[in-house]
């Protein structure tokens, strides 16, 4: 099994200078936890998760995130002001770890386990055209188990079959 056989495709993506709340909107539509981040041309360029989205600091003071400003600050229409203005590239994370549609799952799980993280756009030559996140690899992983029990279970039915014919001849033309 390799990566196209469990990637998600279509893949959802935002360009880098679109907004944090147009990031986290469309986040939240698409039920997601991270976007590939793309440039004019569709190059990827980052990668944005629900993560820099909680770590979003105040750049000038490198103080507590913006998110929770809004929660405590009394003045939440500033807060909010600035966190509209605040752009996807200036939070995402630079140069994504990447893989091809033909890496093997081993090697996807490697990266996410040497790198601490949870989903690789999935690339062909330049071009984005998927994602595999753990939840896809889980999906992959039940999807075996349960061929591999189906076939044994096919197995199984084909030897209970097998017996009862055996028995059935002997029976009929004795031993």
């Amino acid at each position: 099994m390799n990566v196209s056989d469990v990637m998600t495709r279509p893949v959802v993506s935002v360009r880098s200078d679109a907004t944090v709340m147009e990031a986290g909107k469309l986040m939240m539509q698409s039920r997601i936890s991270g976007l590939p981040v793309v440039d004019a041309e569709d190059h990827v360029v980052g990668i944005v998760t629900e993560r820099d989205f909680l770590r979003l600091a105040r750049p000038e003071t490198g103080g507590r995130p913006r998110w929770l400003e809004l929660i405590t600050n009394s003045n939440k229409v500033d807060a909010l002001t600035r966190l509209r203005e605040e752009r996807v590239d200036r939070i995402m994370t630079l140069n994504p770890i990447t893989t091809s549609e033909e890496s093997s799952i081993e090697d996807v799980l490697g990266k996410m386990e040497k790198h601490s993280i949870k989903r690789l756009p999935v690339m062909r030559g330049a071009q984005l055209v998927g994602i595999v996140s753990r939840s896809d690899l889980l999906r992959g992983l039940m999807r075996s188990l349960r061929r591999a029990s189906e076939a044994a279970s096919e197995d199984a039915l084909t030897r209970q079959r097998l017996t009862t014919l055996e028995r059935d001849y002997w029976l009929r033309h004795g031993r």
